[in-house]
């Protein structure tokens, strides 16, 4: 398959989130617009939601897309002169009454909302031009940077002057206009913007239409690229992102009709104003918004505000519980043979099967996500250590899962199932180390290979007898069980005779009570 599962994923976004013709849909992604029919048609056979597609991994949905057939319905067309007609003289009717209507009447016949709306849209566009530019109530945000700035003072920075970028956002349908100042046009102070603005008009529309400024725009041509932390905020709130073609003024006509309103009815004031803060500019500019959405209209009756409580204020969509927090991406890496990745400067595990495979990370301000193939398969706690180590233990293998949780108290409970003297060459191995010391649980994990190689008996006697001659190292343990010695009688042993008696001495009794204390 040559089209890219993002292509498959974008097409099927637009599909479900907007009432975009195929030729529309083609001309924002750059494909042939019989691409955009041909998986529309794969996707129906398919029969899976739009949200059950973002749960597929690009695999998977690769063989959805392969193994679908297309199917044609037969669908009634609906008579579009005269609802056109019945639209222009009832004030109140809707698209949406008219299609409730044309539904109870053809039933499966019937073409979804979606369809139905766009070919009434093709219909007027063919009977009067001029109604290209007219835009709906909820259907778009027109977004930019007005080219006045407003100056403060930095006071951490000893009272130097700096200038605020404004940003302004309108609403097509209704006028009402936004305005946020911010440090800079960068993409974190741009994603915030649209966040400020997307919950000052308390809804989310079908299409946010920016201008090509860096943080929106990687390039235009010979295909469309996006910044991807814009794209990714477009995803979680579903809205489309439609760029003003380049040297096509009347894409962008509410964007800079609005920025010329913003210059001169909140900018021109707040310039002779004195501030020390963004957030004090902020505070002036939502005082003069109310001003500016409560003006009466020229062309239409009322103002922006009222036209926005009757229009684009029902048409919007519901704001996501929350707002999209910026994020950046690290390149695609390798996954190393212990797991881990780096992402700056510091290495976060990942799950032990994805060994070799390529990853991306997502970075936000306290948290580190890893994709695998679209699919988020590992989050962390941001971490500020450079050089050190996250690791999540259900990324590991069983087998490092197990000597990760190797302890003190872990070998002590084996050690019991043998014997006081066996618990006692345990705990000896801890002596001087802390109860997850590597060199303590080397011995100790050589010591339980040694068991397993003799009977419970004859270890712990083994032990037993190291723990006479007070030598209790992996070393004597092993000779012990070699040369047979276990065998013998303690009272035979001639060395733990000859020890000098005095207070630095450690007896077998010191170890077999477990008198060695965990050095935490």
């Amino acid at each position: 398959m040559r089209t890219k599962t993002p292509i498959l994923r974008e097409i099927i976004r637009f599909k479900s989130t907007t009432t975009y013709s195929n030729r529309q849909i083609a001309e924002v992604l750059e494909i042939a617009p019989n691409t955009v029919r041909h998986y529309s048609k794969q996707w129906e056979g398919i029969q899976l939601s739009f949200d059950e597609i973002k749960g597929l991994k690009d695999q998977e949905l690769l063989e959805f897309f392969i193994n679908a057939k297309g199917r044609e319905v037969s669908k009634q067309m609906p008579d579009y002169a005269v609802i056109h007609q019945r639209l222009r003289k009832e004030k109140y009717l809707t698209l949406q009454v008219l299609w409730e209507e044309y539904r109870a009447t053809f039933k499966e016949e019937a073409y979804c909302y979606a369809q139905f709306t766009h070919y009434y849209r093709r219909y007027v566009k063919k009977i009067d031009i001029t109604m290209r530019q007219r835009h709906y109530p909820g259907e778009a945000m027109f977004v930019d940077y007005a080219g006045t700035r407003i100056p403060w003072l930095n006071l951490k920075k000893g009272k130097r002057k700096e200038y605020a970028q404004v940003f302004v956002a309108v609403l097509g349908h209704s006028d009402l206009t936004f305005a946020w100042a911010s440090r800079s046009q960068n993409s974190e102070d741009w994603i915030e913007a649209h966040n400020q603005a997307l919950a000052f008009f308390g809804g989310v529309p079908e299409a946010v239409i920016p201008d090509n400024l860096k943080s929106a725009v990687i390039k235009t041509k010979p295909e469309l690229v996006l910044n991807r932390t814009y794209k990714e905020m477009s995803k979680h709130y579903e809205f489309v992102i439609l760029p003003s073609r380049v040297r096509r003024p009347q894409d962008k006509a509410k964007a800079e009709h609005g920025v010329l309103l913003v210059t001169r009815w909140i900018i021109a004031l707040l310039k002779e104003r004195l501030f020390y803060s963004i957030e004090e500019i902020n505070q002036a500019i939502l005082e003069l918004l109310l001003e500016l959405n409560n003006r009466s209209l020229r062309n239409y009756p009322g103002t922006r505000l009222s036209r926005f409580e009757e229009g684009d204020k029902l048409a919007l969509r519901p704001l996501p519980e929350k707002p999209f927090e910026y994020a950046v991406w690290e390149p695609e890496c390798s996954v190393g043979k212990d797991y881990h990745i780096k992402v700056q400067r510091h290495w976060y595990s990942v799950p032990f099967h994805l060994i070799g495979e390529k990853v991306e990370a997502r970075i936000s301000f306290n948290m580190v996500e890893i994709y695998y193939q679209n699919q988020r398969i590992a989050f962390h706690r941001r971490s500020t250590d450079e050089g050190g180590f996250t690791t999540d233990k259900a990324h590991m293998s069983p087998a490092h899962q197990s000597y990760s949780e190797q302890d003190l108290s872990s070998f002590v409970e084996w050690a019991r199932q043998y014997g006081p003297a066996t618990e006692a060459v345990i705990r000896a191995q801890f002596d001087k180390h802390h109860s997850h010391s590597m060199v303590a649980r080397s011995a100790c994990n050589q010591l339980l290979k040694l068991a397993n190689l003799y009977e419970p008996a004859e270890f712990e006697s083994a032990c037993s007898r190291a723990v006479d001659i007070a030598s209790l190292t992996v070393k004597s343990v092993r000779s012990i069980l070699r040369t047979g010695l276990y065998k013998l009688v303690h009272e035979d042993v001639i060395s733990q005779a000859q020890l000098p008696l005095h207070e630095n001495v450690r007896g077998a009794s010191y170890y077999a009570q477990g008198g060695l204390k965990d050095v935490n």
